[in-house]
């Protein structure tokens, strides 16, 4: 789904909400928006008012609870188009909260998802990219978002993104949580190839001896 009528925004002092100064875009009936050149490290936000449309499949609808979204300059698909919407919203939340940048996040959160990195940021509504099952997972793991951005949401419609993350279970860490997480669920005593980038490991295999120090740093 996208949405119709949103105003999006460059946040250039990283206050969390669009200022009157701010560059900004309408979204039109597509979803797209057109920004100036966004330099690295930047924020861009997307208010979803009341009232705006919604476009599901074949069906429209107004919105009647508002909504924000959040990214980053770097949240693109593999295409270049930049992302905004409740995955990259997640990623955010999580890269503000634990205080690392939005590569790190997005791996923790594809890690989540038990998807592939390079798939997470794809558009599920039209990405060859993704099979049946992946758009799915993509899908409903976005309805679930948006109920927590809902909840989560400030009266200025900033969103609370400890309280958004709080709603998923997660309170901890999620970098010691990720690493475990992922090797327990996959009965591995070792991190496989899609996280050695994540904790700067290289390219050879870590023993559990090596994860244990890890997740040691992590505390």
């Amino acid at each position: 789904s996208y949405y119709e009528g949103a105003t999006v925004c460059i946040d250039l002092n990283l206050n969390d909400v669009c200022d009157t100064h701010e560059p900004t875009s309408i979204t039109d009936s597509n979803g797209s928006f057109t920004l100036p050149t966004i330099l690295q490290g930047y924020q861009i936000i997307a208010h979803i008012p009341v009232g705006s449309i919604k476009h599901s499949d074949t069906m429209l609808s107004n919105v009647d609870r508002a909504l924000t979204f959040y990214t980053m300059s770097d949240g693109v698909d593999s295409n270049g188009k930049l992302m905004v919407n409740a995955v990259t919203t997640a990623i955010v939340a999580r890269m503000k909260s634990y205080d690392i940048d939005f590569n790190k996040a997005k791996s923790i959160t594809a890690m989540k998802l038990n998807i592939g990195k390079s798939f997470l940021l794809e558009n599920f509504n039209d990405s060859p990219r993704l099979s049946t099952t992946q758009k799915q997972l993509i899908q409903n793991t976005s309805r679930t978002y948006l109920e927590h951005i809902e909840s989560a949401l400030a009266e200025n419609k900033t969103l609370h993104f400890k309280k958004f993350l709080a709603l998923q279970g997660e309170t901890e860490n999620p970098w010691k949580e990720a690493a475990i997480d992922w090797t327990v669920d996959s009965g591995l005593d070792f991190l496989s190839d899609g996280v050695f980038s994540l904790f700067g490991l290289g390219d050879k295999d870590a023993s559990s001896e090596e994860l244990n120090e890890i997740a040691s740093d992590l505390d």
